[in-house]
């Protein structure tokens, strides 16, 4: 928006006009374009579903246990990354190779839930 301002600003100084009328030229435009493009091409950019991003795209993903998961301890591999892991309390332990499902992120380590995998799946 400013750039069109520092344009019509521009215009204005082709045309001759003085340095006091082109600082009233380019505030006239900018704020013009502010009130009246600005609004318009905010909801153009915001439609559509958020991208997740960092560890709240792990939540709801699929994960291996590499290493016993309880609820203190254990690792899993999530997206090519081994993670600390730990599932709910009072939730059963987890044995190496066992699908799980991520339900959450706590700092650094991953809550998991056991998972299970469609017929045919080792």
């Amino acid at each position: 928006m400013l750039a069109g301002g520092a344009l019509a600003a521009s215009a204005a100084d082709a045309l001759g006009a003085g340095v006091p009328l082109q600082v009233v030229v380019f505030a006239a435009a900018s704020g013009v374009l502010l009130a009246l493009a600005r609004p318009p091409l905010k909801a153009w950019a915001g439609r559509g579903d958020p991208v997740l991003t960092g560890t709240a795209a792990l939540v709801g993903t699929e994960a291996r246990v590499v290493e016993p998961v309880t609820e203190t301890s254990g690792l899993v591999r999530l997206s090519g990354e081994i993670w600390s892991a730990r599932v709910e309390p009072g939730e059963q332990s987890l044995e190496i190779d066992s699908p799980v499902h991520v339900v959450r992120i706590d700092g650094a380590t991953a809550v998991v839930e056991a998972s299970q995998l469609p017929e045919g799946r080792p």
